[in-house]
């Protein structure tokens, strides 16, 4: 793995983490003053920890690519440049009624915090707090030296989540193939719908960086157990993101059970995972009010099982939504199943397992309670957007490590 991918994962790790000792603190009713101190050093501890155990990888690769910097800096631009054209002041709808909101009460400290469940105005209190925590620790301390920058904050979260993504795929893509490296980076950094999401300051993609890494770490657990750890906590984080990070943790841990599971690796998946699980369980306990369309399921809501409507009409929408924002995804989607007939290989386990998270996310909605077309309105193109970067990891790994003998073997057989 480059050592640029190494060291945005252990940021991100490290994010994390904050947000989880943030609200710990909360809950534990620390002293403010000493919030910030033991946040810190225990962040330093937990990066000097990861450095350590991390391997490195030797940089010289990149010596006799010089230009890929000059492309690298041109993509930077673009992103920055279209996000310019589709940025709101404030984010969209679900971020100053929810994710931001809720990092406000958070800021609030120990007494204020949890007054969110009790105010009418906030929404889905359910939620997982990891972007609010981020978002609500940097907003109570820098609200006491430094006011004029609070309003920045949400926003460079969001954007930096936005920018990590396509920064990882080309990263971990370019030097295996040039060529593929910077068509996904170009793809991201160009694509309205993205760049969109990504100053929207909602969750739908820190919660997508944060499977991507997960994707990313446990390819590399074949060659150290060390990643195993890395994965589970990048995991545990999609979990304290959003709730239907519970899903994607649900379905990549099961996909992935050998490794976690195994004699080696089963103490890295707990030191990993054992966190993010507290956290959420301490949350979701002692806190959350229970969960709208859980909450609200009953025996008639399973006859929607049989309403054929239901599911031509989630179906309409998702192929809508490929076509105005994911086209590049399906073009990925074909070209993958294509290079599998011809190298007469079978799709990866990770292929299966995110078509196994798309059809769960495409089914919550036949058991919806809600108005349907309005549901699938408002939230479906961001569930198909949590997982895009994944897929594009999967296709891109496939066609970055392509046999050119092989395939020429096949092509001289059939002739």
């Amino acid at each position: 793995m480059p050592n640029p991918v190494r060291h945005i994962v252990i940021v991100a790790l490290a994010m994390g983490l904050l947000s989880m000792l943030f609200f710990l603190s909360l809950v534990l009713h620390l002293p403010p003053v000493l919030v910030p101190v033991l946040i810190i050093i225990s962040e330093l501890f937990f990066i000097r920890y990861l450095i350590r155990v991390i391997p490195t990888e030797d940089p010289s690769g990149f010596k006799d690519k010089w230009w890929l910097y000059l492309v690298f800096v041109l993509g930077i631009g673009l992103f920055v440049y279209n996000a310019y054209f589709v940025d709101e002041k404030y984010g969209g709808w679900d971020a100053w009624c929810m994710w931001s909101l809720h990092a406000g009460f958070l800021s609030g400290g120990a007494d204020k915090w949890w007054k969110m469940f009790l105010a009418s105005f906030a929404e889905h209190t359910d939620y997982p707090l990891l972007l609010p925590g981020i978002n609500g620790f940097f907003m109570r301390y820098m609200h006491l030296y430094a006011w004029p920058f609070v309003t920045y904050i949400t926003y460079v979260t969001s954007i930096s989540f936005g920018l990590a993504i396509p920064v990882l795929l080309f990263l971990v893509n370019v030097r295996r193939n040039t060529i593929i490296g910077m068509i996904v980076f170009f793809v991201f950094v160009t694509n309205t719908f993205y760049v969109s999401s990504s100053v929207s300051q909602y969750a739908d993609l820190p919660l997508a960086f944060y499977f991507l890494c997960a994707l990313i770490t446990i390819d590399q657990a074949k060659d150290n157990k060390v990643w195993l750890m890395i994965s589970a906590a990048s995991i545990g984080c999609c979990m304290w993101t959003k709730n239907e990070g519970v899903i994607l943790a649900a379905l990549f841990i099961a996909f992935n059970s050998r490794q976690f599971f195994s004699k080696q690796g089963i103490k890295w998946f707990l030191m990993g995972i054992f966190l993010p699980c507290l956290v959420l369980m301490i949350f979701k306990v002692g806190y959350a009010p229970a969960n709208d369309l859980v909450g609200s399921l009953n025996f008639g809501t399973f006859k929607q099982l049989l309403m054929s409507k239901r599911y031509s009409m989630i179906g309409d929408h998702f192929w809508l939504y490929l076509n105005e924002h994911f086209l590049y995804a399906v073009i990925g989607f074909i070209a993958y199943l294509v290079l599998c007939i011809i190298e007469r290989k079978g799709p990866s386990r990770h292929f299966y397992m995110l078509i196994a998270c798309m059809v769960v996310y495409l089914f919550i909605y036949v058991l919806s309670t809600q108005d349907l077309e309005w549901h699938l309105a408002t939230s479906q193109e961001r569930l198909m957007i949590q997982l895009m970067p994944a897929m594009l990891y999967v296709v891109t790994t496939r066609f970055s490590t392509i046999n050119k003998d092989s395939l020429v073997g096949v092509f001289r057989r059939k002739v």
